[in-house]
């Protein structure tokens, strides 16, 4: 998979938690109103667009040249 797929997906992932807690405020009164769509999506796209535009690394199982101790020692 590519470095921009997984960056994406993460930032996706990051959208969808921040749902869940817009979505459990905006169902309080038992329905969620025109307004309240509008506010669950703003804030699932700054919390994707947020994750993205600041994510420079994906976490990964290994990166060339590191093990779990840290760097290679020269």
């Amino acid at each position: 998979m590519s470095p921009l797929i997984k960056k994406l997906v993460v930032s996706l992932v990051y959208g969808l938690g921040a749902l869940g807690a817009v979505v459990t405020v905006a169902l309080q009164d038992g329905a969620i109103t025109g307004e309240e769509w509008m506010l669950i999506g703003s804030a699932f796209v700054a919390a994707a667009w947020g994750k993205f535009s600041s994510n420079t690394t994906v976490i990964m199982p290994s990166r060339a040249g590191e093990t779990i101790a840290g760097p290679p020692k020269p």
